[in-house]
């Protein structure tokens, strides 16, 4: 899992890079789920939710 923030895509070229690598994940077979910070600490049960639908019925790499 991967947490989006701000400050790290505070220039184009930050911004290119993290999609950059996020592509490859998703060529290499690997499902992305991303989330941001406010997700994660005031919606835990969404996004928790949200990981075990993608879970469901998969192996775990």
């Amino acid at each position: 899992m991967e947490i989006d923030g701000a400050a790290f895509h505070t220039g184009r070229q930050a911004l290119r890079r993290d999609r950059q690598r996020n592509n490859m994940t998703i060529i290499s077979g690997y499902t992305v789920l991303r989330f941001c910070y406010e997700d994660v600490m005031f919606s835990p049960d969404r996004v928790l939710a949200a990981v075990l639908a993608v879970l469901g019925g998969r192996p775990i790499r």
